[in-house]
């Protein structure tokens, strides 16, 4: 929601601009391959920290920042909106926002500027969530229509939706925007409600009017945005998704109504654009529509605006699912409408819980037509409720359904920790905010754990203990601004590579001694600023307890065998590859397998003109009481180590690489080793 303050508003009001393009409106986007379409959208447009991103298969909206206003806009550019067409554009949205500060607030929707008014015209219609002074939270769709930074004919609908679809419809006759919402969304078919009407040439409107100098084929610019105002929006909580827009003749099948024994009532919306128009809609009981009935045609006189069609059909089958469209036809040819999917009584009520269960309350295998079902979110331990999807949408828990169709609702819940980052640890969380898991940004493509959305100053953290020896390790990413930090802390000690600002996944590891240790990880904001997601993602935490080579021989010998030293002694290759067992417990091998390609990596590499011989070893996960010396000679015969010899260019709990020190030019010939030795 926008606080109605001019000097706030000014901000956003001048700079929008779409190049021109063909003369029909037509094109859509689903956001599905998560990569905007440039020939689709025009640059966004931003202020104070807003973004959008495609993610998730939508078009997201974070803000990093909590000044009084942010914004991302995304103008469409495929195709243009004229004066002289008709026209109208769909988005379905979601905003699950939860400002809790007094006057801040969050929104997601769709306006439209007058492209040749400098951009002081235009109309929004969007999903809010605001927190309007010591009041509670409210959400609904509010609109308003802008004339020269004036706002008119402000409509809000309140709702406890934290999803929907908005629609807006420009007829080139009348001259006037009708905007309409669904707080139901897509699922089932489309059921619009009109929220307002705005006339853009001086009249016709219902609820204002303005006189935007429009005149002929002047272009008009639609742009899906998100807007903040002191609050910083985060990740997966705004987005919108399914954008259409087409002009010329169109229609749009809508919910059926009267849904009842036998019969329905089906509804479309048909816009003629200057033609008769034949209106006729076809349903069938199975989605590719291969056997259908069709209605007895209607016709809308080409004169006519935006034109609701219905018609009632009969003798349907109890419990049957049926699929509706409408199809219009006229001298520029024949348009199919959405498909919609209705269901008769007794309806069934589907429930899937990602985790956790659900109880409903009555229970039964099927309902009659308008029984309320009271579902009931029950989390497994470690994890919490977070919102209701499907055919009901919201966070109440409990929260109640009303049957008049077929219901699918799924509970979604935060996972636990240690599912979330495939761990067999136990970890508590903690600080402003707890960490969670997640399955929209995850390393494995399945799942993760994601801090606390914390504000400045704050703090978010989990831990957990561990009995060593052994190695910890753990994959982490990161997108805060750079004075935030992701800290690692074994036994209350930060480790010296603690890091912020924009990171992808990249692994750390550990080495752990004997004895119990605390290790918490934990995401730190400073006082001032936001940037990128404010987040911070750990996944695949692996404890790995640490083995000395008698343990390990007790691994892989068996009783027998470890009393035979040519079969299990440190000198013995009972595989026959080339590698005794000391060097298969230090570089990770298996005594019995025959596998020889544990062996440390040697290349050439070449620094100003002179080619050095290297030696990259990937140390494996517990593995106690070795050394690994790296050296060197000229001649096989005389061998050297360490400094100023060997130049260790890195030597860490994963990974040792070395580079002999002497060029290969400087003698003959030049060797590299790794000597292996046990404590």
């Amino acid at each position: 929601m926008r606080t109605i303050i001019l000097t706030g508003l000014s901000f956003v009001l001048h700079l929008f601009a779409g190049p021109a393009a063909s003369a029909a409106i037509n094109g859509a986007d689903d956001f599905n391959d998560n990569l905007k379409d440039e020939e689709k959208w025009s640059p966004d447009r931003t202020l104070g920290g807003g973004v959008l991103n495609e993610a998730g298969q939508h078009l997201e909206y974070t803000s990093s920042g909590t000044s009084f206003t942010q914004y991302a806009y995304r103008p469409w550019k495929l195709n243009k909106a004229t004066y002289d067409t008709n026209w109208e554009v769909i988005v379905d949205l979601a905003n699950t926002a939860a400002p809790t500060v007094a006057d801040t607030s969050a929104s997601i929707g769709i306006e439209v500027f007058a492209a040749f008014s400098s951009f002081t015209k235009s109309a929004f219609f969007e999903l809010y969530a605001s927190k309007n002074g010591n009041s509670p939270l409210e959400r609904g769709f509010q609109s308003a229509l802008v004339n020269d930074e004036n706002f008119s004919g402000v409509t809000t609908s309140e709702t406890t939706a934290t999803s929907g679809s908005v629609r807006i419809t420009f007829n080139a006759v009348s001259k006037v925007l009708t905007l309409y919402r669904d707080a139901n969304g897509p699922v089932g078919g489309y059921s619009w409600t009109q929220q307002a009407a705005y006339g853009i040439a001086g009249s016709g409107g219902t609820n204002a009017n303005g006189s935007w100098g429009l005149t002929g084929s002047d272009e008009l610019i639609i742009n899906v945005y998100g807007y903040s105002e002191l609050f910083a929006t985060p990740a997966g909580a705004m987005f919108a998704d399914n954008f259409s827009a087409f002009s010329g003749t169109s229609i749009t099948t809508s919910a059926a109504t009267n849904v009842g024994s036998g019969s329905a009532t089906l509804n479309a919306t048909v816009f003629p654009s200057g033609a008769d128009t034949n209106v006729v809609f076809e349903y069938s009981t199975d989605e590719d529509f291969l056997e259908t009935e069709t209605t007895t045609p209607q016709i809308i006189p080409g004169t006519a605006t935006s034109t609701v069609v219905s018609t009632q059909i009969l003798d349907l089958t109890a419990g049957m699912t049926y699929w509706v469209r409408a199809k219009a036809t006229n001298t520029a040819g024949t348009f199919t409408g959405n498909t919609v999917i209705f269901s008769l009584p007794p309806y069934t009520l589907t429930i899937n819980p990602s985790v956790g269960s659900v109880n409903s309350a009555p229970f039964s295998p099927t309902y009659d037509a308008g029984a309320t079902v009271t579902l009931t979110a029950n989390p497994p331990v470690g994890s919490t409720f977070f919102s209701w999807t499907g055919d009901v949408t919201g966070n109440q828990n409990p929260i109640t359904v009303v049957m008049n169709g077929n219901k699918n609702v799924t509970a979604n819940f935060t996972l636990p920790i240690a599912q979330a980052a495939d761990s067999n640890l136990t970890f508590t969380t903690g600080g402003a905010k707890p960490w969670f898991g997640q399955t929209a940004i995850s390393r494995d493509g399945s799942d993760s754990a994601m801090s606390g959305p914390i504000l400045d100053n704050e703090v978010t953290w989990f831990q957990s203990s561990v009995n060593g020896p052994g190695q910890i390790s753990f994959w982490l990413k990161l997108s805060s601004e750079s004075g935030d930090v992701f800290e690692f802390f074994i036994d209350g000690i930060r480790q010296p590579d603690y890091t912020g600002g924009e990171i992808d996944w990249h692994q750390k590891t550990y080495n752990l001694t004997a004895g119990s240790h605390t290790l918490r990880w934990q995401y730190r904001k400073d006082i001032i600023l936001f940037g990128g997601s404010d987040a911070v993602w750990v996944d695949e935490i692996t404890f790995v307890p640490a083995l000395d080579f008698n343990a390990w021989r007790a691994t892989k010998f068996t009783a027998g065998e470890l009393g035979l030293p040519s079969i299990s002694g440190t000198n013995a290759d009972p595989d026959a590859d080339g590698i005794n067992n000391l060097l298969e417990f230090a570089l990770g091998g298996q005594p019995k397998d025959g596998v020889s390609d544990i062996l440390p990596d040697c290349k050439v590499e070449t620094i100003g003109g002179e080619n050095y011989l290297t030696l990259t070893l990937k140390k494996p996960a517990g593995v106690m009481g070795v050394t690994y010396t790296p050296q060197v000679s000229g001649e096989l015969g005389t061998w050297h180590g360490g400094s100023p010899h060997v130049f260790t260019i890195i030597n860490n709990a994963t990974t040792l690489r070395v580079r002999d020190s002497t060029p290969m030019s400087a003698e003959g010939n030049r060797f590299i080793r790794l000597m292996v030795g046990a404590n």
